[in-house]
């Protein structure tokens, strides 16, 4: 109605510290762009005097509770202030320093393992060429291989059990389970099991039986479930050879390091502090990451490793003359390994791997560690086609 002086103003939320009083009482809150879904209260107070005709809803003094509203909000912005401040500073100080900190631990161990790993080839210099077979070769593949292909690893394993002489090829070209099998693996006896009887019938098994079996519907779970056993049986193997550290006690201390991030990352975001909780997220992820993959290797998990990738080197450098230096039997383990990482060269025509064993393969066979001789055509012309038929079932069933 006039001008006045006598004027109480301010507003919550997006509404705080938006108003503007102008000299003849009128005020304006100026909010600019508001986020949807936020608050924006307001509370204007001006003399009752000024208003003598309106209604009165209550008869009582305002001004005081006003006030005190007031000031406790300035109050407490100002201690929000002080709040962020602080935390702002526990910022500068704690990210750079739990950054530190973790990056130290990750050179350490990168430090650490490259120095095994130099100590490694270091000594594999003096040792054969061909590694020694100290687990199954589908163990060696899933353990060395880095993308594990489950059709050429269960292809492999087919020709690794023909080697050890557990099943043998008959003359129609179907496969068979030896009489005399000797003490199996436990995922040798799941993979006869599958083949043998579910997917064969009587111990005899042929990839028209596997193209057969995969053709119905019904078959696509079991066929999927039956390979996942299998592999299993394939990790089992590998826990019991302690390929790597016990670093259970030092992977849940770095664990545990990530609950100092947890109070930020609720805290940074509500005063406002965008990038420091950017930072504390991907220091988060970093730590909980690299607890995950924190798994070092023993000494013999290292020598495998390195003996078996200097072997998968070979398979595309090796000569003629240089592979016809190696006992038949290396010669056999090196084409089925090449057959269970899926490495090209073994499936060319002109592979030297192949061309090293005495022409005609037909009548190329060995006695080594105890096996049965087998010819080598068995592996030239069925390892390729095993490939291609267990890819086919795995694709067809999944």
């Amino acid at each position: 109605p006039k001008a006045t002086g006598d004027v109480i103003a301010f507003g919550y939320n997006e509404a705080f510290n938006t108003e503007k009083i102008a000299t003849d009482g009128t005020v304006l809150f100026q909010f600019g762009e508001v986020p949807s879904g936020t608050n924006g209260d307001i509370r204007v107070a001006y003399d009752a005097a000024l208003f003598p005709t309106a209604p009165l809803t209550a008869d009582k003094s305002m001004k005081d509770t006003l006030i005190k509203a007031q000031q406790d909000q300035l109050d407490q912005a100002a201690s929000d202030a002080a709040f962020k401040e602080k935390l702002s500073n526990i910022a500068e100080i704690g990210v750079p320093s739990f950054t530190i900190l973790l990056v130290f631990l990750m050179l350490s161990t990168f430090m650490r393992a490259r120095i095994n790993r130099s100590a490694v080839e270091r000594e594999s210099k003096l040792t054969s060429t061909m590694p020694k077979q100290t687990m199954s070769m589908p163990a060696t593949i899933a353990y060395t291989s880095s993308v594990y292909q489950p059709s050429e690893a269960m292809a492999a394993a087919l020709m690794e059990l023909v080697r050890k002489g557990i099943v043998q090829k008959t003359e129609d070209n179907h496969f068979k389970v030896s009489v005399s099998q000797g003490k199996l693996l436990n995922h040798e006896q799941i993979l006869i099991d599958f083949l043998f009887n579910e997917i064969g019938s009587n111990g005899v098994f042929s990839f028209d039986d596997l193209k057969a079996y995969t053709g119905r519907t019904t078959n696509h779970q079991k066929y999927q479930t039956n390979q996942m056993n299998w592999l299993k049986a394939v990790k089992d193997e590998l826990k019991e050879q302690e390929l790597y550290e016990k670093s259970g006690k030092y992977r849940w201390f770095i664990g545990l390091t990530s609950l100092i991030l947890l109070p930020f990352i609720i805290l940074f975001p509500i005063y406002e502090l965008i990038g420091w909780f950017l930072a504390v997220i991907g220091l988060l992820i970093t730590v909980i990451i690299y607890a995950i993959a924190y798994r070092p290797k023993t000494w013999k998990g290292l020598v495998i490793s390195h003996e078996w990738s200097e072997v998968k080197r070979q398979l595309k450098e090796r000569n003629i003359d240089d592979w016809k230096a190696l006992t038949e039997d290396e010669r056999l383990r090196a084409y089925i390994y090449g057959l269970g990482i899926k490495e090209k060269t073994i499936l060319e025509k002109d592979n030297r791997l192949v061309n090293s064993f005495e022409l005609p393969v037909i009548n190329s066979s060995y006695q080594n560690n105890g096996y049965p001789g087998v010819d080598f055509a068995t592996y030239a012309y069925f390892g390729p086609m095993a490939s291609t038929y267990f890819y086919s079932a795995h694709q067809t069933t999944t």
